[in-house]
């Protein structure tokens, strides 16, 4: 399997998935970041993946689509996917949140992985105080 590939598999059932498997698709040195983090070395990321596993009940991603072109020895991926979470933490409905992932890949693996999403999809409109205070905001941005 290639690595884009293992790598949608892992993450479509993303609590179900072992730490392990992230060798099968990405290079030890490994360069992640999304909003929140930014992290280098598969070790890094394995660490910040297995916290993120621990604080959910269910996380999967539907994948939507894959675009690829390559540039030299270089491909580069773009997925887009809709993760869709349940926070063990917090009895509230699932969390769903669009994203897209850049992904740069040589052939021993992806050695870049860029996540883009709205962090305020995914944290503050989900807090019942500040989803109203967001829902308001958003409402007199319309109105101007």
């Amino acid at each position: 399997m290639n690595p884009v590939d293992a790598f949608c598999k892992h993450f479509e059932q993303f609590h179900r998935s072992s730490p392990s498997d992230l060798r099968k698709f990405y290079t030890e040195d490994v360069e992640f970041i999304d909003p929140v983090n930014h992290l280098h070395g598969l070790n890094n990321l394995a660490t910040y993946l297995s916290a993120l596993r621990d604080k959910v009940e269910e996380c999967t991603f539907c994948i939507h689509s894959i675009s690829e072109s390559v540039d030299s020895d270089i491909k580069v991926c773009f997925v887009s996917w809709t993760m869709m979470m349940k926070l063990s933490s917090l009895p509230t409905k699932p969390i769903e949140v669009e994203g897209v992932s850049h992904l740069k890949v040589k052939a021993d693996g992806i050695f870049f992985h860029r996540d883009y999403f709205d962090v305020g999809q995914l944290v503050y409109e989900n807090i019942p105080l500040l989803k109203w205070v967001i829902k308001a905001i958003k409402s007199r941005l319309r109105e101007a």
